[in-house]
Parts: structure tokens; sequence; C-alpha cells
């Protein structure tokens, strides 16, 4: 007697392994990784040799989210300017960011779609320009 495709499609076995190959590929898509790094910059601007540099004594932070498709999104110089400069927003008299730390921290879900967040936290300070007392 002769099977044909379809009453072999309609077989229990067939139904079992096709829900486990089912099963096992949904484990595999559903599943997501992430990565981070974290750097330090002593300080976000340049500090002018003349210039005496003041800690606010405030605690600032920021954060920037970026989307990439297929591909994880990358940090640039631009990325880490916005979220400086967001972060000095927040504090009216600051010029610049003191132990700036940096943490860019990348989520893939599916393997598609990927979300980067850059994150900021440093010490608010502003710079006075004028003349150093250099006989201390």
């Amino acid at each position: 007697m002769k099977k044909t495709i379809l009453s072999l499609l309609k077989t229990r076995i067939f139904k079992r392994r096709l829900f486990l190959v089912f099963v096992v590929l949904l484990g595999f898509t559903l599943s997501s990784c992430m990565t981070s790094y974290y750097y330090v910059k002593p300080s976000t601007h340049f500090a002018y040799p003349n210039a005496n540099v003041i800690s606010n004594n405030k605690q600032l932070k920021a954060k920037k989210t970026k989307f990439g498709f297929m591909m994880p999104p990358v940090v640039k110089g631009k990325d880490e300017r916005d979220v400086i400069n967001k972060a000095l927003v927040q504090d009216p008299d600051a010029d610049m960011l003191l132990n700036a730390g940096f943490n860019w921290r990348v989520i893939m879900i599916l393997g598609y779609f990927n979300f980067g967040t850059l994150k900021v936290e440093g010490e608010s300070a502003k710079q006075v320009i004028g003349k150093q007392d250099l006989n201390h």
C-alpha cells in the first residue's frame, strides 16, 4: 500500500517531530544576548592652560539610545558629544564633566533587532580663565 504525502503529514509521529523542531528553532531565535563596555575620560573638554577648573560638586547623568537592524549600532564621536551635552544641560554653570564614565550596552533580540544605549555619568565643573597663582 502506497502512502501519500498527505497521509504522512497526518501521522502522530510526524506532528511530534515537527513540533520538536519548531520548539528548538523558536528557542534559538528567541534567545538574546547583551554586550557592554565601559571607559573613563578624565575630562570631556579641553582645559585651557591658564584656566582654573572648579568642581560644582554635582553628579550629572544622561543617556542616548540607538537602533540597528541586523547590525549592532556603533558609537560615534557625535553620539558621545550629544550625550555629554545632554548631561551639561542639567547644570547651567557647567562647562565640562570630570571623571566621565561612559557605558555602552548593546542588546540583540532575535538576532535582528539591536538596541544600543550610551550612558555617561560624571562630575560637573566649570573653567574660570584667568591668572593662576603658580607660587604654591
